[in-house]
């Protein structure tokens, strides 16, 4: 075999493991999911925060919007009271792979694909709903399915 034909074959070889693996990274996608509403709430009992929140569907911003909420209370005989908002639900009740981002007093974004917190919690359900809560720092978490989670914290289409 000459120089010419052997480097021809290799090129081949390539573009097949590339193909191979293209596909294989698709396959290992989450399920689409429909989100069901967004809340967001500050557990900090020293001051209110200023919370900038976006939903992402497809790598496209649906939704973005700023909420001013006040701090957490602490309750006589213990724990505390949180205070939140739930965004507007502009985003409609179309399956797609969202993502919600957040940040607070204007800091870093923090951000996290809805299909792969459903995947992570093995919940079945293709209707969830997303909380993001600040206390020293934001984490944004699964709340529950559309059917089982809390309707103050659901869009309409939701429930």
């Amino acid at each position: 075999m000459d120089r010419r034909t052997f480097l021809g074959s290799g090129g081949v070889a390539v573009v097949a493991l590339g193909a191979g693996c293209s596909s294989l990274a698709e396959w290992n996608d989450p399920d689409p999911v429909r989100l069901g509403g967004v809340s967001l709430h500050s557990a900090d009992t020293e001051s209110s925060h200023r919370f900038d929140a976006e939903v992402l569907r497809d790598g496209d911003v649906v939704h973005a919007s700023t909420h001013e909420i006040r701090a957490a209370r602490e309750l006589d005989g213990g724990g505390q009271r949180n205070y939140g908002a739930l965004v507007d639900c502009e985003w409609g009740s179309s399956r797609g792979n969202y993502a919600v981002r957040v940040r607070v007093d204007g800091g870093d974004w923090e951000m996290e694909s809805v299909p792969e917190l459903v995947e992570a919690s093995e919940l079945d359900d293709d209707c969830v709903l997303v909380d993001a809560t600040y206390d020293s720092s934001t984490w944004i978490r699964l709340e529950g399915s559309c059917d089982d989670g809390d309707p103050d914290h659901a869009c309409e289409f939701a429930t």
